[in-house]
């Protein structure tokens, strides 16, 4: 006998997601992106009180309390998910995107990453590769050092940016105003905005 004391089966009936604790997304930040991801991955909402204590840890600068080590694990497997850039729109319409623009620019280059992809993988290297292009090298470098990316995974990173920069990527050109979401706090090892 399963004893449900808080109605979790109506929620999940209801395609309902909901917090146990309303401090839940300030004592783990991640859990926001776990929860946008899920909602989309499973045609979820959010309840009323979620998706203000959701907005309410956004706005209180919740990711900032965790490194950018944990935060970049979390988003890596929204990259991943079958749907990536309606992920990545829910996290934005929340204003949760804390060190990335997701602009139309970056929404083109993504959108026809994901049409011209082979799957595999690395996908999400692809993906990432889409999402960083609109940064200055600086900036681009400073993001994945702070991600604690691989230097071969880094690399490979790098290369794409470099072949979309390089290719008749007409977003690249039309994107060169755009500037870096955020940059590593180099005393803090923190990632925060400019």
């Amino acid at each position: 006998l399963i004893h449900d004391h808080f109605g979790s089966r109506g929620d999940i009936k209801n395609k309902l997601i909901r917090v146990m604790h309303y401090r839940s997304f300030i004592d783990d930040p991640t859990r926001i992106l776990r929860a946008v991801r899920y909602a989309v991955r499973f045609g979820f909402q959010f309840e009323p009180r979620t998706r203000a204590v959701l907005k309410q840890a956004i706005g209180q600068d919740a990711f900032h309390t965790i490194t950018p080590v944990r935060y970049f694990g979390e988003f890596k497997r929204m990259l991943k998910e079958k749907d990536p850039c309606a992920v990545l729109r829910g996290l934005s319409s929340m204003k949760g995107l804390r060190f990335f623009v997701y602009d139309r620019c970056v929404q083109a280059a993504f959108k026809k990453t994901i049409r011209s992809d082979v799957g595999g993988e690395e996908r999400w290297i692809r993906l990432l590769s889409a999402l960083i292009s609109p940064l200055d090298q600086k900036s681009a470098e400073q993001l994945l050092e702070g991600f604690n990316i691989s230097r071969v995974d880094k690399r490979k990173v790098f290369l794409l940016v470099q072949a979309r920069r390089a290719g008749p990527g007409v977003e690249t050109v039309k994107c060169r105003g755009v500037q870096a979401a955020g940059q590593v706090e180099p005393q803090r090892g923190r990632i925060g905005p400019r």
